[in-house]
């Protein structure tokens, strides 16, 4: 009887439970200051678009998968920013561009070579990620056009599908990498989390297939010796620590949400003829200031105010 209360009435009543409402620092692994003030942050987010490849049609490359979303954060929290570096043609950089998208497997030689697929665009608290905009696929060397990222990663164009063979590397989706794309022994390689696919090698002298464009999941590399299209990145917004506003897809060159103001050409898909994408971009809002991340290759940092 002792742990119960007595109310005015008289009538003894148990107490209320005790309810644990952890902290936002709890979510986000101490990287928040406990008892700060609150502020609400506005994301946008575009990704990088994908390279072309050059000794045929010159395809274009896949335009940037676009996510905009808010969070409510602790004044002195630290944002890690991933700002999407733009595809070029295979062979020309045997490095991914940051942070993970598709390259190839083989470096050097005069030969055909499609392009490489286009870094995703970031934000994280430590290591959780609030969301991420897919990057595009590389264009292939005939006429296989990279895919756009998005919600789901758009397939790269096919150039020489035939008897049941898939050479086009597949879109990514929310859950899963793409496949990539496959025959005659010069597969590309499919999408994983955080990576696009490489693209496949044939030979050398003869031609090399596109890599696919990073995001939450990676879109597929094309196959080498047909030389397509290889597949977008997925977009991703984390419900459970962000409000969504806006999860939009490209199509083909065309980059997602491309007319507003704060894009800037940001994550255009190359026009062909072996010329690189568009970089991506971020662009923070905090209390009516902006805060605009170019990209520079490698993580940024900002303590919300």
């Amino acid at each position: 009887m002792d742990h119960f209360i007595r109310r005015p009435s008289g009538l003894l009543v148990p107490p209320e439970p005790r309810i644990h409402r952890p902290h936002l620092c709890d979510l986000f692994g101490g990287n928040m200051m406990a008892g700060s003030s609150l502020v609400l942050v506005l994301f946008k987010l575009w990704a990088a678009g994908g390279g072309a490849g050059w000794g045929g049609t010159n395809p274009t490359g896949g335009g940037a998968g676009y996510v905009e979303f808010s969070a409510l954060l602790a004044s002195g929290t630290a944002i890690t920013i991933e700002v999407g570096v733009r595809g070029w043609v295979n062979g020309y950089n045997y490095s991914r561009p940051y942070p993970a998208g598709g390259g190839e497997n083989y470096l050097g030689g005069e030969h055909p070579q499609g392009g490489q697929g286009g870094g995703r665009s970031g934000i994280r608290i430590g290591a959780t990620y609030l969301g991420v905009a897919g990057g595009g696929g590389g264009g292939g060397v005939d006429a296989g056009k990279g895919g756009a990222g998005g919600p789901s990663g758009q397939d790269g164009g096919s150039n020489m599908d035939f008897s049941g063979l898939t050479s086009a590397g597949r879109g990514a989706t929310s859950t899963s990498g793409g496949a990539g794309g496959y025959g005659d022994g010069a597969d590309g390689q499919s999408g994983a989390a955080l990576q696009g696919g490489n693209a496949g090698f044939y030979s050398a002298g003869s031609s090399t297939g596109a890599g696919g464009g990073d995001g939450w999941y990676g879109g597929g590399g094309s196959n080498g010796y047909r030389r397509s299209g290889a597949g977008g990145g997925s977009n991703y917004i984390n419900s459970a620590l962000a409000t969504a506003i806006q999860n939009l897809g490209g199509n083909w060159q065309t980059q997602a949400n491309a007319s507003d103001p704060d894009c800037g050409g940001a994550g255009l898909g190359s026009p062909g003829s072996a010329n690189p994408g568009n970089h991506g971009k971020v662009v923070i809002y905090i209390n009516s200031t902006q805060y605009v991340f170019n990209a520079t290759g490698a993580d940024q940092t900002l303590i919300t105010p």
